[in-house]
């Protein structure tokens, strides 16, 4: 991918990734690549983390308020590394309230330097064992471009690939998600998604979970674990 697309250096690439994601989902992919840089940053500002949590909750009007917080802090913490986190925080918030459609927005070129910023924090870090993984992200849309106009194709997409990340993220049976390939889970995925589009609940899914714990990895099963991870999928996905 990046051997064709300079992405880290190219903002009209940068414009070409953004503008093919439907608006509704902007800011659940921005704050799935925030919360993917966030497990290799020291210390996580709390007015990032508030962010995060607004996305997730879908309150995104609240995000402006925001916005004005990480801003605060950026001013306030000049010495604060790596910079271009803060900045990605900045331009999160920035297209989670212009998702809004509310009056005042910020400026539509704010999505545009996301794909460039979170490149940038990947070398500055070192992060090459994930930079692959990450630029799958940037790059979700923009590999089918008729994916923007079908809304319903680009959700399922999305609400796909974000099953497989709390899988892999917060899930983690075995707790192997610094170390194992990125697909150790991956075979699990389509039947939890399954799950979650045919209506089942945080009860029946956590079954589901729980059973492959303790039938297939041959682990004790953690019930409670495996609830918290359920809730989660259907806060994320099925609360639209």
């Amino acid at each position: 991918m990046e051997a064709k697309y300079d992405i880290e250096n190219d903002i009209e690439f940068g414009k070409e990734i953004f503008e093919n994601i439907p608006n509704e989902l902007r800011p659940l992919w921005g704050g799935l690549i925030l919360s993917k840089i966030n497990k290799h940053i020291k210390s996580v500002p709390k007015e990032v983390v508030d962010l995060l949590e607004i996305v997730e909750a879908k309150t995104w009007q609240k995000a402006h308020e925001q916005f004005t917080a990480i801003r605060k802090f950026n001013l306030n913490h000049q010495d604060y590394k790596p910079k271009n986190y803060i900045s990605l925080a900045e331009k999160t918030a920035k297209i989670t309230f212009n998702s809004t459609g509310a009056l005042a927005q910020f400026d539509n070129d704010s999505g545009w330097q996301i794909p460039s910023l979170t490149l940038k924090i990947c070398s500055e870090l070192k992060l090459e064992k994930i930079r692959e993984e990450i630029t799958s992200v940037l790059l979700m849309f923009h590999r089918n471009k008729k994916i923007k106009n079908n809304l319903d194709l680009a959700k399922e997409v999305f609400h796909y690939r974000i099953t497989d990340e709390i899988l892999w993220n917060d899930w983690d049976p075995i707790g192997i998600n610094d170390s194992a390939p990125r697909d150790e889970y991956q075979g699990y995925v389509p039947q939890i998604f399954s799950a979650i589009k045919n209506g089942e609940s945080a009860k029946e899914i956590s079954k589901r979970l729980l059973k492959i714990e303790i039938e297939q990895m041959g682990l004790p099963g953690n019930k409670k674990s495996c609830f918290r991870i359920a809730n989660k999928l259907l806060k994320l996905i099925k609360n639209e």
